[in-house]
């Protein structure tokens, strides 16, 4: 079975995936890019930890998504 996990780049999650391929666990990462101001900088780190741990790594683009619930907070 592969686990797909959530990958932002952070030390925190970056250490989970890490200590998931130490007990050689069969995992996919994803990175949901939400297109907000810092999405390059955490791609950058999250690539970097998913090549560095050994995992693939798919990016998500939710463009519009902010958008989206820009138009939901406002109602």
């Amino acid at each position: 079975m592969i686990l797909s996990y959530l990958l932002t780049g952070g030390i925190d999650s970056s250490l989970l995936a890490n200590m998931l391929k130490q007990e050689d666990k069969k995992v996919s990462c994803l990175y949901f890019d939400l297109n907000n101001y810092r999405v390059e900088k955490e791609i950058h780190f999250a690539k970097k930890a998913s090549f560095k741990i050994g995992y693939p790594l798919e990016i998500i683009n939710f463009n519009g998504f902010m958008d989206l619930m820009d138009i939901h907070l406002q109602n």
